[in-house]
């Protein structure tokens, strides 16, 4: 994982965790209806829904930035980035084991 921008750490160190915590919960809504109409569409790929395509995948890009941007903040703040990429590694490896299987 790369290092924290300085103005992403100014952010966070402005709304601080409990702020950044109800953030998070919000940008997590604002993504899963973001791909719930991604999903849609590729369920229906219909001509009139294809139109939307473009529209919708930008909403989804930019719904994933923000929830990315308030997850780095919220690990940021925790203080925990260390234990928090050892569980990723070892999610990744179980991962990788069970796709081996």
């Amino acid at each position: 994982m790369y290092e924290i921008q300085q103005e992403v750490k100014q952010i966070a160190d402005h709304y601080r965790l409990g702020k950044q915590m109800t953030k998070l919960v919000e940008e997590c809504a604002e993504f899963i209806q973001a791909a719930m109409k991604l999903q849609a569409i590729q369920d229906n790929p219909s001509k009139e829904n294809m139109n939307k395509l473009g529209a919708v995948m930008n909403n989804w890009y930019e719904e994933l930035a923000d929830l990315s941007l308030v997850v780095e903040q919220i690990i940021y703040l925790a203080d925990k980035k260390g234990e928090i990429e050892l569980i990723r590694q070892e999610k990744i490896e179980r991962t990788l084991q069970e796709i081996e299987r």
